[in-house]
């Protein structure tokens, strides 16, 4: 009986490391589990998937929504590799002139999203005593920025999450790694730093690349790790 394909669920896939990582996985085989807001660029992401012999599947979802994001773990089915992605920068602004509706779909979005996911589709891997967990984290995570509160918070709260989880997971087959991009050359980066001349940062695709190498290492040596993709990616 022939194995089936790994099956990745990638949020935030519509643009920038979500869609290089998306294309990078299915050219390794993984079947890869599209999901974003939008319906348009996930249809023209699968297009150049499947043109390369890939596999993959779309699923729109507002991972605002609680209701949403329930629906998205049923329908994407069994899941071997989550790829806790999407994200929202939050606005540029001090953190005491940050709206409160600002800050809780920060929070939402980049941290009670991924803890929400987590929660539904770990056990399942937990049953079968094998999986991945990638959470994206940023720089800030760890040491906040002026004007950066409100995305710099919801970044702390992922590596806490993490680091938990990892701590849960030991000895059960399934893995918890986190990762920082640092700047990468993104629509997101661009909104944050729109004076900075993106010809100065790696592609997607070069910091996508080590996510690829950390899933297809199959020990458990990168459990619980934190890592930054640059350095891993050899870029200064």
């Amino acid at each position: 009986m022939s194995r089936q394909p790994a099956r990745a669920l990638i949020t935030g896939a519509s643009r920038g490391i979500g869609r290089a990582l998306a294309i990078a996985l299915a050219r390794e085989g993984t079947h890869v589990v599209l999901t974003a807001t939008s319906f348009e660029p996930l249809d023209s992401l699968l297009a150049v998937i499947q043109s390369q012999g890939g596999e993959g599947s779309i699923i729109v979802a507002d991972l605002l929504m609680r209701s949403e994001r329930h629906r998205l773990a049923q329908e994407a089915g069994p899941i071997d590799i989550l790829v806790n992605n999407a994200g929202v920068l939050g606005g540029r602004e001090r953190l005491y002139d940050t709206s409160l509706s600002t800050f809780e779909t920060t929070l939402e979005i980049n941290a009670v999203a991924p803890f929400d996911l987590m929660r539904l589709l770990v056990p399942g891997m937990v049953g079968r005593g094998s999986g991945t967990i990638i959470n994206v984290s940023s720089s800030v995570a760890l040491k906040g920025r002026g004007t950066w509160g409100a995305y710099s918070t919801s970044k702390a709260a992922l590596e806490g999450m993490s680091q938990s989880l990892s701590d849960e997971l030991e000895g059960s087959g399934v893995r918890c790694v986190t990762v920082n991009p640092g700047g990468t050359r993104t629509d997101m980066r661009a909104e944050a730093l729109p004076d900075e001349d993106p010809l100065t940062l790696p592609t997607a695709e070069l910091i996508a690349q080590p996510i690829v190498d950390l899933i297809a290492c199959e020990d458990d040596r990168h459990h619980g790790k934190r890592y930054n993709l640059r350095d891993l990616a050899g870029i200064a």
